[in-house]
């Protein structure tokens, strides 16, 4: 999915040198799932451990896309589209809950929404 355009080259123009660390992480992906019109995957390097993981959502409704990864377990970074931020489903919340708390909720709060 992550090689096809033109979500590669969107993905690559959002996430710049991180690329390559965003598509590592979700080597070892669970299913692409949908709620409330947010397509998201998540996923982590493997033998990471938890300690490599990253995050995809894709708004289908405002044709937006948002990327989460944490490195070493420490959050590397939050970038979306227009700095606007996506619907984060309570799947991905439940993910999002063993991350660093107070990094990840400024991230998140620095995009518009």
């Amino acid at each position: 999915m992550l090689k096809t355009q033109p979500l590669n080259k969107r993905l690559r123009a959002l996430l710049g040198s991180e690329y390559s660390l965003f598509s590592e992480n979700l080597t070892v992906a669970g299913f692409v799932m949908e709620d409330h019109g947010v397509i998201y995957v998540t996923g982590l390097a493997p033998h990471g451990g938890g300690s490599e993981e990253s995050v995809l959502l894709i708004d289908t409704k405002q044709n937006l896309i948002e990327a989460i990864v944490l490195h070493d377990s420490e959050l590397k970074c939050v970038k979306a589209e227009n700095n606007h931020a996506v619907y984060i489903p309570v799947e991905v919340q439940n993910t999002l809950q063993a991350w660093p708390q107070d990094v990840l909720a400024n991230a998140l709060a620095r995009l518009s929404k």
